[in-house]
């Protein structure tokens, strides 16, 4: 952040309260996701779990609330600025939404995915000037704005009932050049080394206070960021080489509809990975700065399969049809 290390104690702080606003979001992202999948599944039990964990989300996104009082100047208004931006993405992720009587139609699900993804453009937007060019945050947000641009053109291009095959092909070309974009980014920064000075300046805010040891080493800090990374970049390689294929020749129906069980199955898995890394290192941030989190338990970690399952259950899938 270009505010970074002129204020220590801000800095500790900003970086608490932000860190707990992701968990926040992750952890209601995870309960919503899973109970968006498992509806016909959940029983009493388990809706009161969900809700619980709903609740836990709320109450940190709330203690960051508190948190941000104690910020000034540009700590403060980055601050406000992502709480404001999550405030109202919480709110699309309460548990009780999913099981009213609209909450399946498709019309509406697309609508509130183009909304989504629009809003965190204006987000980004706003949130740029704070970040350091060449930085790891500046490049991942960098990434994913080229991704959202590509979403959002996915969900035309699929929606779009081509009469012209060049025409389908040209926006199919547009959707690959956007992903690509985003995955070279981040190729870019892990070939190449680009994160590891950022990431320690990152880390020193941890010990602003006090040299005492602390319950993740850098190297752990290190390690868990890049792999962070890595998971994107595949994630963003999936789509790119799933639209690479799209208009290659099929010799069935059936072939099809495997190709497209086989890429939307391995976004599912994508997604619960994404879930659990997400709040795996926003916890190990803020058990470096001291804070306490009430335990809890992470939804997407149930449907995560082992990598050798996953590709048997897929290749074995597309082989027997």
């Amino acid at each position: 952040m270009q505010f970074y290390f002129k204020n220590p104690l801000q800095d500790r702080l900003f970086f608490k309260t932000i860190s707990t606003i992701n968990l926040s979001y992750w952890i209601a992202s995870d309960a919503h996701n899973y109970a968006s999948e498992h509806t016909k599944d959940i029983n009493k039990y388990e809706y009161d779990r969900l809700k619980s964990q709903y609740n836990l989300a709320t109450n940190l996104f709330e203690e960051s609330k508190n948190l941000s009082q104690f910020l000034e100047g540009d700590h403060a208004e980055c601050a406000n600025l992502v709480l404001r931006h999550i405030s109202l993405t919480l709110q699309s992720y309460r548990i009780d939404k999913i099981f009213m009587p609209d909450a399946i139609d498709k019309e509406i699900h697309e609508v509130d995915v183009h909304d989504a993804i629009f809003d965190e453009e204006v987000f980004y937007q706003e949130y740029k000037k704070f970040l350091i060019p060449g930085d790891l945050e500046t490049d991942f947000v960098e990434s994913e704005m080229f991704f959202g641009e590509s979403c959002i053109k996915m969900i035309k291009f699929l929606k779009n009932e081509y009469e012209n095959h060049n025409d389908a092909v040209e926006d199919c070309r547009d959707i690959i050049d956007g992903v690509m974009s985003a995955r070279l980014i981040m190729e870019n920064g892990i070939k190449n080394n680009l994160y590891k000075e950022s990431l320690e300046r990152e880390y020193s805010i941890f010990y602003e206070d006090a040299w005492r040891p602390k319950p993740h080493s850098f190297h752990d800090y290190y390690e868990t960021s890049m792999d962070y990374l890595d998971f994107w970049r595949d994630y963003y390689t999936v789509h790119e080489q799933h639209y690479k294929r799209f208009f290659d020749e099929i010799t069935s129906e059936d072939e099809s509809k495997a190709e497209s069980d086989f890429f939307y199955q391995t976004i599912e898995q994508y997604t619960l990975i994404m879930h659990k890394k997400a709040i795996e290192i926003n916890l190990m941030i803020l058990e470096n700065l001291g804070v306490e989190v009430p335990p809890f338990e992470i939804y997407s970690a149930r449907k995560i399969t082992s990598p050798i399952d996953f590709l048997q259950h897929k290749i074995g899938s597309r082989v027997s049809k």
